[in-house]
């Protein structure tokens, strides 16, 4: 009796844990997908990226000697690309907005949005914006902020140095 309990028992765990294996292996091959992606993206381009992250459906790519950024963003319904040079940005902003200090922002979890908003001095280049975290897609996790703080500061370093 007692094997057949624990047969049944490893059965009942068995059905517990592999749907979060599986679940927790198709994230890690959509992340793998996406910086494939974005690294094809840069490829195509000629840009050999020095620095790439990926966060929920968004890849973000930098070559610091050109001075190119690579957006891949799969989250819509077509998947979006942007490839731009941070020469022709004329203005940066971040969402919430970033001083020259790294710990501006005690507490980003309070903030309802965190994004990266690139103009461009060319007339009726569109703007680009890249979302970290948007209120109401999910909890915002440490990775995003992280990565939120990472890419501020460095992309306001870079565009200091073409100045």
């Amino acid at each position: 009796m007692d094997i057949a309990n624990l047969i049944i028992g490893i059965v009942i765990l068995a059905f517990f844990i592999v749907p979060v294996l599986l679940l927790s292996q198709s994230g890690k091959n959509k992340k793998k997908k996406l910086l494939k992606d974005l690294e094809t993206e840069a490829s195509i381009k000629g840009i050999k990226l020095t620095e790439s992250d990926c966060w929920n459906e968004s890849a973000l790519g930098f070559d610091s000697s050109s001075g190119t950024v690579v957006f891949v963003d799969e989250s819509k319904s077509e998947r979006e690309t942007s490839i731009f040079n941070l020469a022709d940005v004329k203005s940066f902003r971040t969402i919430p907005p970033m001083n020259s200090k790294q710990d501006d922002i005690a507490d980003l979890k309070k903030e309802n949005r965190l994004a990266l908003e690139f103009s461009f001095k060319k007339p009726g280049k569109s703007d680009v914006v890249i979302n970290f975290y948007i209120s109401g897609f999910g909890k915002m996790t440490e990775h995003e902020q992280k990565l939120f703080r990472k890419w501020s500061i460095l992309f306001r370093d870079a565009i200091q140095k073409t100045i």
